[in-house]
């Protein structure tokens, strides 16, 4: 191009000479072709310069495309990860960014379990209806197991061997595959189906198998979080079933072993509190380590103030089980060896204080629930030695008085006035034999039972020892009591079926738990004879009395309405603002 520009200018200097009336020198037209061809070469280079300029700020172009691709991928990944609510659901969004961000047909994911064996493949994109069917079946099997082991190219292009794309399985396409590890463990193999004449330079192999740890830590999270959150809800449900102490711990150290991937898991509680003893529970195996070696190499660590420790050829993690209190009551261990080539990241670090804070607090739940059922045990003492007293211990000192004036008056020979006392002294006793079945049937009673229920139950029992017809009423909206409350309404009940059996000569009871304005209402009404004020016998007042201090216990009003020849109504009110308290 330099020659044509030299040319011209020469030309344009011999059409010049003779309108300039003179000659140039030979020299002169030499300079000229020179300075045209500077010129030429200038344009020549600078237009060079351009194209080379639009090169590179073409490939920066595209870099910077791949980088804003690539961000944007990690972004999702992360988004991904946050949102997920399984493993499911993120490995679809994996596998749809890893399609997008190599152009590839398909992408597929096949998980491998905790002893190697694939599960269930996943799939994005245009995937054969032949792969798609035979996919699981094929990798299942044992020839492609072996050579998919030992495969170092991990890529190959249609026609060459490679047992995914082996027959029905042959496509005009490469496949490239990512096999996904953590901690020196498989977790599964992605696969990137690729038109042909694409392949994975070496930078997009090094972002890839960057991306691919994201994946890999993102997939063992989620895995660990649902372990940690099925291992808690199993000792939440020890919790709701009062499982005992031994049970939640087989529980738990099975989880967080699972969870933790580790090769043996302890835990142990000590003694705590006056009626809660100490257990220990472990699963797996790690040579040379019991668990009593274990313990006090924890012992040692945490002395220098480490939760990590090496121990039998394996890395130990740990976390001491201690109440709300500050109290150490026992410790969760998990050892790993050292030949899995990982130790315990920050997550799972964390996990396994959780599930030692969840011991910690089924110990003290434990430890409570023991202190109350004691406390029960202590107050249903407590109340049978009170009816035995107020009752049957009564009724047995009344007859031994009986008794022996019994014994005088056959001495005296007063055999009409002994008969008198004889058919009292056969009253007494029979009252005294249904007092105590009625204590036994109060006994049977279960503690589950609503408090309807409970006089339901009571009221057969009476209706079947006494003869006397029972109707119970229990209105729908009845609020619930607390046990002990119950408890001292049933007595209350109780004790006033026991007055009409003995004092009113009835043929009917009526018996209505019900709520007004709020506040529980229990009436027990009769049939019988009734009575004036003045002429409660004393036996009966004694009985009214007790039934008037119980309900002052609960802070419950109490009342007593009765005419002669009108039959006795007994009526209970419990305030709202009581059963709130109570409740």
């Amino acid at each position: 191009m330099s020659l044509l520009a030299a040319a011209a200018v020469g030309a344009a200097g011999l059409a010049l000479r003779p309108r300039l009336g003179a000659a140039l020198p030979l020299g002169g037209y030499v300079l000229l072709v020179l300075a045209a061809a500077g010129m030429a070469a200038a344009a020549v280079g600078w237009w060079l310069y351009g194209a080379a300029q639009r090169r590179k700020l073409a490939e920066m172009q595209t870099q910077q495309r791949q980088l804003t691709a690539r961000m944007e991928s990690v972004l999702r990944l992360n988004h991904s990860l946050v949102n997920a609510g399984d493993e499911h659901g993120f490995i679809q969004q994996a596998l749809e960014i890893l399609r997008q961000l190599t152009d590839a047909r398909a992408s597929t994911f096949v998980p491998l379990d905790e002893w190697g064996q694939p599960l269930t493949a996943y799939t994005q994109g245009v995937i054969p209806e032949g792969l798609i069917k035979g996919w699981a079946e094929h990798l299942a099997s044992h020839a492609v197991q072996e050579r998919c082991s030992v495969c170092q190219e991990l890529q190959a292009e249609a026609g060459t061997p490679c047992p995914l794309l082996e027959p029905p399985f042959t496509q005009v396409l490469g496949v490239y595959c990512l096999p996904l590890r953590r901690q020196g463990r498989m977790l599964g193999l992605f696969s990137l189906y690729l038109p042909a004449g694409r392949g994975l330079g070496a930078e997009e192999r090094v972002f890839l198998d960057g991306l691919l740890n994201e994946i890999a830590y993102a997939i063992q999270t989620i895995r660990l979080r649902n372990q940690e959150i099925n291992t808690i809800q199993q000792i939440q449900q020890s919790h709701g079933g009062h499982s005992d102490l031994q049970t939640m711990a087989d529980r738990l150290v099975m989880g967080a072993r699972k969870a933790l991937e580790g090769d043996y898991a302890l835990l142990w509680i000590q003694p705590y509190g006056e009626r809660l003893v100490g257990v220990q529970a472990e699963q797996g195996w790690l040579a040379g380590v019991d668990a009593e070696t274990a313990r006090a190499a924890f012992a040692d660590a945490q002395r220098e103030g480490d939760t990590l420790f090496r121990l039998g050829g394996g890395l130990w993690a740990g976390a001491p089980v201690t109440t709300a209190g500050g109290q150490a009551v026992g410790g969760l261990l998990i050892g790993r060896v050292d030949a899995h080539g990982a130790g315990f990241d920050a997550r799972q670090l964390e996990t396994v204080n959780t599930l030692a804070a969840q011991a910690a607090h089924f110990v003290e739940t434990q430890r409570d629930f023991f202190e109350l059922e004691y406390q029960a045990v202590m107050q249903e003492r407590s109340r049978l030695a009170r009816e035995i007293h107020d009752g049957l211990a009564q009724t047995l000192a009344f007859l031994k008085m009986q008794t022996s004036q019994m014994q005088k008056l056959l001495e005296r020979g007063e055999t009409g006035r002994l008969n008198e006392v004889v058919q009292d002294h056969l009253g007494a006793l029979n009252a005294a034999y249904l007092e105590t079945r009625q204590v036994i049937e109060n006994l049977r009673l279960d503690a589950d039972m609503s408090l309807g229920d409970w006089l339901h139950t009571a009221g057969a029992a009476f209706e079947s020892a006494s003869g006397l017809r029972v109707e119970t009423q229990v209105d729908a909206q009845v609020p619930e009591v607390l046990p002990e409350v119950r408890a001292q309404l049933v007595r209350i009940y109780q004790e006033a079926l026991s007055n009409v059996r003995k004092h009113a000569g009835a043929q009917r009871v009526w018996v209505r738990l019900g709520a007004w304005e709020g506040d529980l209402i229990l009436e027990v009404a009769d049939d019988g004879r009734g009575f004036a004020p003045e002429d409660v016998p004393e036996v009966m007042r004694f009985g009214l009395r007790g039934m008037r201090e119980r309900a002052e216990v609960i802070g419950a009003d109490f009342q007593i309405t009765s005419q002669m020849g009108q039959g006795t109504r007994v009526r209970l009110r419990l305030p709202r603002t009581q059963l709130e308290h109570n409740g």
